[in-house]
């Protein structure tokens, strides 16, 4: 098995394709889990907007509901990540991307909604781009803030 990249990394990584007046930024914590099974921990994700938290994983999501020991299994939001940022600027609005949706026993299905929140804030792709990405309230929110940087 490989040794998990540090997040640090891949932070800067996708911090640097937000517009830059936006002041969006990705962030990730871990929280040590304690219990008879033995000791692990819960990641946290979450994307601020200046200073607020736009998109918080898994407080947002109703992923909270099932036994964290079954989340890596579910999803890993660091491969999304890294998914987004090595695909090519021309393929964003139209590439499928499977990891940002989850399908667990038919119980619960949802859409994480952060690739979208990256379309919105990335600066490679031009305001006019914009209106292909669905939206939501936290999507709004980022094009609106993009709209009134000149």
């Amino acid at each position: 098995m490989s040794k998990p990249r540090p997040f640090s990394k891949l932070k800067k990584q996708i911090d640097n394709l937000f517009v830059p007046e936006l002041n969006m930024s990705m962030h990730c914590l871990s929280y040590p889990i304690r219990s008879q099974r033995g000791s692990s921990s819960i990641a946290r994700f979450y994307v601020k907007l200046g200073k607020e938290i736009i998109w918080d994983f898994p407080k947002d999501s109703p992923i909270k509901n099932i036994d964290y020991h079954q989340w890596d299994s579910i999803i890993n939001i660091s491969e999304l990540i890294r998914e987004y940022i090595d695909t090519p600027v021309s393929d964003l609005l139209s590439n499928k991307f499977e990891l940002d949706h989850i399908d667990f026993n038919d119980e619960y299905t949802f859409d994480i909604g952060l690739v979208d929140i990256f379309r919105a804030g990335d600066r490679r792709l031009g305001k006019k781009s914009l209106d292909v990405i669905p939206k939501n309230e936290t999507v709004n929110k980022i094009i609106k803030m993009r709209q009134q940087i000149a």
